[in-house]
């Protein structure tokens, strides 16, 4: 079956990344701050369509990945995390921003994602506390693990991006 992976011509292979728990902010001041989390569509590719080789990935629903890193980093070190796909307005003491973008690249019989996340943390008056980013890649040759392949692309970003802004808003 994975033969004819290889060579199916306008396939199309969607998917939808399960979210991981992340190890704990460790924050120490952070304790009675409210954190909204805002995946808007201009930073935030929540849907991903990508062409590649003859190939179509979709990979949908990308905050569902990011939004259970969170909660499982944060939890314990703020007073509350909440999400939204828009500014909720005043009432956070922590805004952020994380951005997401996919690519895939071919060359010969061999495959790249390439991730590309982002994030930017705000305060209550929006001045800006700090902002991280960084491009995670991972090979795969069969079309069927690219799923795999962009997940650990974006866990190869993660840490060094996510915990020194979680160190910044810990203040």
């Amino acid at each position: 079956m994975a033969v004819g992976l290889l060579f199916c011509t306008s396939c199309t292979h969607v998917y939808t990344l399960q979210g991981f728990n992340a190890d704990s902010a460790q924050l120490g001041n952070a304790k009675n701050k409210k954190v909204a989390i805002i995946f808007s569509a201009d930073k935030f590719a929540r849907n991903i369509t990508i062409a590649a080789d003859g190939h179509t990935f979709i990979f949908q629903e990308n905050d569902r990945f990011y939004k259970q890193a969170y909660s499982s980093a944060l939890m314990g070190g703020v007073a509350s995390t909440d999400f939204h796909t828009s500014h909720p307005g005043p009432g956070y003491d922590v805004y952020l921003y994380p951005g997401l973008s996919l690519e895939i690249s071919t060359s010969f019989t061999t495959k790249t994602c390439k991730a590309t996340y982002s994030l930017e943390a705000k305060d209550a008056q929006g001045t800006q506390l700090a902002v991280q980013s960084k491009s995670g890649t991972y090979n795969f040759v069969v079309i069927a693990n690219a799923d795999n392949a962009c997940k650990i692309a974006m866990l190869n970003a993660f840490d060094d991006v996510t915990y020194p802004v979680f160190k910044a808003i810990d203040g």
